[in-house]
């Protein structure tokens, strides 16, 4: 059934159970024969839970999720020392934050694989809460309640321009901020080079601009927020990133960060995991780490 619900097809469901077609169409036939109602509608070759279908889909994600944590608990009492954790990031945390979070977690936990799984936060979510994940490390707050929240950091947005723009005389210091401020205005007729709509850093810019009411006189879009960066540090324009991605950026020419938009804007990360989870001694390691490491 969660196949048939990812998929919604019974051909992509059966390739993906190594089942033929025939046989699944068989088995959701008599279940909604056994059942007394559809759980499908059938729209064309394409699969639509209906309200019956989706109150057995939640439960049935319940029932993977109890037996993972069943699983996990079943192998920490067994030996404490092997095992598996998903988690789940966006990739540029994951990028930045993993790789040395994971040696060091390896130090103490050899024999335990860290399964890593970058998406969007909205997506994420969805699939610690499926039980697909053991924790995610996202920055954006959660909708879903059967969640256990921590706060881990603050993040800002930086806006980046080559070091001898001529702006950059116009910034000022501003009390709490790491980053000199600069009003957006002294750039707006600069070309800004912008991640698509739906990114936190785009939404995070669009913002500052609306707080400062400026619109730029040209955006080009990027698909990652390097590239921005460097055509801000050619002088091609400004770009945008993160004051948590920026200590890993090197630019063939130096450039300058500035805080822009509300000064008083910030972002938080969150670390997320299911409430009713067993949570194994190498996973509270791994928190703990996690909380250091970022």
């Amino acid at each position: 059934m969660l196949a048939l619900d990812k998929t919604r097809s019974i051909t992509r469901a059966a390739e993906q159970l190594h089942v033929t077609q025939p046989t699944l169409s068989l088995f959701l036939t008599n279940l909604e024969k056994r059942l007394g109602t559809p759980l499908f509608h059938r729209l064309g070759k394409k699969l639509v839970p209906t309200q019956v279908g989706e109150a057995y889909l939640r439960r049935a994600q319940q029932i993977v999720a109890l037996k993972y944590d069943f699983e996990m608990e079943m192998n920490d009492l067994i030996s404490g020392r092997q095992g598996k954790l998903y988690v789940g990031g966006l990739r540029k945390g994951n990028l930045f934050l993993m790789p040395r979070l994971i040696r060091r977690f390896r130090m103490d936990y050899p024999g335990v694989d860290i399964i890593l799984h970058e998406d969007n936060a909205e997506n994420l979510e969805d699939a610690l809460c499926a039980g697909e994940l053991d924790l995610i490390y996202v920055n954006q707050p959660p909708t879903h309640s059967g969640l256990h929240v921590e706060q881990v950091r603050q993040d800002h947005m930086l806006m980046v321009l080559p070091a001898d723009h001529p702006a950059a005389k116009r910034s000022r210091w501003l009390k709490g901020c790491h980053y000199p401020y600069l009003d957006l205005h002294y750039v707006e007729q600069e070309a800004f080079y912008m991640m698509e709509e739906g990114r936190t850093v785009r939404t995070v810019a669009d913002e500052a601009l609306h707080y400062a009411g400026v619109t730029p006189r040209k955006i080009y879009l990027i698909s990652n927020i390097e590239l921005g960066c460097q055509m801000a540090a050619e002088g091609l324009g400004v770009a945008f990133t993160m004051e948590s991605y920026r200590r890993e950026f090197d630019y063939p020419h130096p450039v300058s960060y500035f805080r822009v938009g509300d000064p008083k804007f910030s972002l938080s990360w969150y670390l997320m995991w299911r409430k009713d989870a067993f949570r194994s001694t190498y996973m509270d390691e791994f928190i703990q780490l996690l909380k250091q490491f970022a």
